[in-house]
């Protein structure tokens, strides 16, 4: 009886995982996680913002794994209307290259985030990982609104390596 009890006891101080692990690579979060109903690989790696907003303090540059693939969203927390096609517009620059011209980008159910198109994100992602910063900027075509984030890419390269879907 009395190890019986003194079992539980220890089994109810066992730390439990969580559902999704994280852990730390320079400036890159990496996030475990898998969907809910098939298991199907959905973790992700992001960096937040070089100086901070406390209007969105959820803003980050996220390489996840989706049904498609390795994916790249630049959270901005902040709704946009975007054009009749749920488009925004979008450029960057990375390091001292030259800034890309703006290109429409899809946006993200919550109209708080885009993703970058599937035909540039193995290009752009070699530059990103022999870089050390990036300046993307949102453009919403409704009313011109602009949002500006910098972002470190320290650490990148490391980071990638654990996703399952790169």
């Amino acid at each position: 009886m009395r190890l019986t009890i003194l079992f539980c006891l220890v089994a109810l101080c066992v730390p439990v995982a969580p559902a999704s692990a994280q852990e730390r690579t320079q400036d890159f979060q990496f996030r475990v996680s898998k969907d809910e109903f098939d298991d199907s690989e959905r973790s992700f790696i992001y960096t937040l913002p070089l100086a901070a907003d406390d209007s969105r303090p959820k803003a980050n540059l996220m390489w996840r794994c989706m049904d498609d693939g390795l994916n790249i969203i630049y959270y901005f927390d902040k709704y946009l209307a975007g054009d009749t096609d749920e488009n925004v517009r979008v450029r960057y620059r990375i390091d001292d290259l030259p800034a890309t011209e703006f290109e429409y980008w899809g946006m993200m159910t919550s109209n708080e985030g885009t993703w970058m198109p599937m035909h540039r994100i193995r290009d752009f992602t070699a530059l990103a990982e022999r870089s050390a910063r990036i300046v993307v900027e949102v453009e919403d075509p409704l009313d011109s609104e602009r949002i500006r984030d910098s972002f470190s890419l320290r650490g990148l390269s490391t980071a990638l390596q654990l996703l399952e879907c790169r």
